[in-house]
């Protein structure tokens, strides 16, 4: 797994609202962490041999004791498709997996994004809420072999 994508249900854990940028342009920012169970397959973007380590060939994790595993990882230039929304540019950052049996795994992960008011609001009346999001790299753009002008 080459870059990061995910697109499923996803809990929304918290929201963190803030404004950042100069003091004259300023604009508000909202931190959101999501919570999700996706396939260890997830496990190969960080390390492609920790999935290995962690489960047995059944499925079964190895260690039902291991506490989550964080990793510092910043994905850049993503888009998240979120409550009919589409934020282009979000970084997605602060991993923790937790491995469970079934060769899944427990996923929190935050994004920033730069939403409207009303979508704060839209946004806040879904926490602890699974809602649909699909997370995936923007577009490279090919300009056919020429350097852009």
């Amino acid at each position: 797994m080459d870059k990061f994508t995910y697109s499923g249900p996803a809990e929304i854990r918290h929201l963190n609202c803030r404004k950042e940028g100069p003091e004259e342009e300023k604009v508000l920012t909202v931190d959101v962490k999501f919570l999700c169970t996706t396939n260890a397959a997830m496990f190969d973007f960080f390390d492609d041999a920790l999935r290995f380590a962690l489960y047995t060939d059944a499925g079964a994790v190895k260690n039902p004791a291991l506490q989550p595993i964080g990793f510092s990882t910043t994905v850049m230039n993503c888009d998240l498709t979120i409550l009919g929304r589409r934020y282009g540019s979000v970084e997605v950052s602060k991993f923790s997996l937790k491995p469970k049996d079934g060769h899944l795994v427990e996923m929190t992960f935050g994004i920033s994004i730069q939403p409207m008011a009303d979508e704060v609001a839209q946004l806040a009346e879904f926490v602890a809420d699974e809602v649909d999001i699909l997370i995936e790299p923007q577009p490279e753009l090919d300009f056919g072999g020429r350097a852009a002008a």
